[in-house]
Formats: structure tokens, sequence, C-alpha cells
């Protein structure tokens, strides 16, 4: 990767560490440099998918997660469906996984049918 993909991507993850707000900066950067074909979609879906592993976060960083999860989506989406639509099914599918266990969007995983 280039050095200010890397540099990004590790700013993505300290700042989620910390729970600051700056992740979702730095993450709606990525997706401005994907939709540019400046990265590959391989690294936005790897990124989705770690935060949605179980793990030991607090509240606030599970909490970040999502809305970093939901800015990715929401800017990158549609091309990420284009580029590898099995992917973002299987990330469809964790993120629905991921609410139910979370107990975030109680409306979202109730009729286990979500749009994005």
């Amino acid at each position: 990767l280039p050095r200010a993909v890397r540099v990004l991507v590790a700013g993505v993850e300290d700042a989620l560490e910390a729970a600051d707000r700056k992740c979702l900066s730095y993450a709606a950067l990525l997706a401005h440099i994907y939709a540019h074909k400046g990265l590959h979609c391989s690294i936005l879906f790897e990124m989705i998918r770690r935060r949605l592993r179980p793990n030991s976060d607090t509240t606030s960083q599970r909490e970040l997660a999502a809305e970093l999860v939901l800015v990715l989506l929401r800017r990158a989406g549609p091309a990420m469906r284009g580029d590898d639509p099995s992917a973002l099914k299987e990330i469809v599918a964790l993120v629905q996984s991921w609410a139910k266990e979370n107990a975030v969007g109680e409306s979202l995983a109730s009729d286990g049918s979500s749009a994005f």
C-alpha cells in the first residue's frame, strides 16, 4: 500500500481505539480515495469486517465503529457492490448479526431486512 493509505488506515484504528471521532473523517477520506481508484475495495471490506468481529470494545468504541461502518457504506457502498457484490452481501449479513448481538438499532434487526 502507498504510505499515505497506510497512515490513514492506522489513523482510523488508532482513533477508534481512543474513541476519537477523527476516525470518521479518516474513513471518509479513505472512501474518497477508493472512489477515485486510489485503493482496492478489499482494504475497505477488511476494515469493515474487523470492526464487526466480536471484541472487547467499550460501548463508545462500538458506537463509533457502527458510525464508521455507516460512513464507509454510505460513501463507497455502491462502488463496492460493483467491485465485489458477494463481499458486500457478506458485510450486510455481518452488520445484521452484529446489530442483533450488540442491541444496536432494534428496529433494524427486528424484521431481518436492512436497506443499505
